[in-house]
């Protein structure tokens, strides 16, 4: 049965880092909202409009991927309640497990990892702050990992410990 698993966070926490390294580790797909926004040419596009198609695009790819029976990692800040809403439906409409996973960091690493220019992130320092005052507060149960420079490994094994103990439960 295919899984989705969301990984959300602020920018510079480390989530599409993180994002990639378990899409590769458990053998799913990986769609981030960074890479598909400059592909759709909407780099520097932030309006509400132009996060709607990004978001829209990712569970379009998504869905491609649960109907061939795959498994997905979604990775986007999802930081309004109804960008999380939309997989959450989707895991609902497929019968599929959503698995929310927030990646944190301490804001001292996120600052350092923000200054350094990435190859799909537009994020600064003042775009995080900008979406950790707006981010709405997440409901249900989810995985809260924290990011350090050094604890890729620790905190991939803490995620594949997390969908085997709720396989179990399935």
């Amino acid at each position: 049965m295919s899984q989705i698993l969301m990984v959300m966070g602020l920018p510079g926490s480390g989530k599409s880092y993180f994002a990639k390294k378990l899409a590769h580790a458990i053998h799913a797909k990986y769609t981030g909202s960074d890479e598909l926004r400059k592909k759709m040419g909407l780099m520097g596009h932030y309006d509400l409009k132009s996060k709607q198609q990004v978001y829209q695009a990712m569970i379009n790819k998504a869905e491609k991927e649960i109907l061939n029976q795959r498994n997905v990692v979604l990775d986007a800040t999802f930081f309004l309640k109804n960008t999380r809403k939309l997989v959450e439906e989707l895991g609902e409409k497929y019968r599929v497990d959503v698995v929310p996973i927030l990646v944190e960091a301490e804001e001292k690493i996120i600052g350092e990892r923000l200054s350094k220019p990435r190859k799909d992130s537009e994020a600064d320092f003042q775009v995080y702050r900008q979406i950790k005052e707006a981010f709405e507060p997440l409901e249900g149960p989810y995985l809260t990992l924290v990011s350090t420079n050094e604890n890729i490994e620790e905190i991939l094994e803490k995620t594949l410990h997390h969908l085997k103990s709720r396989h179990g439960k399935n």
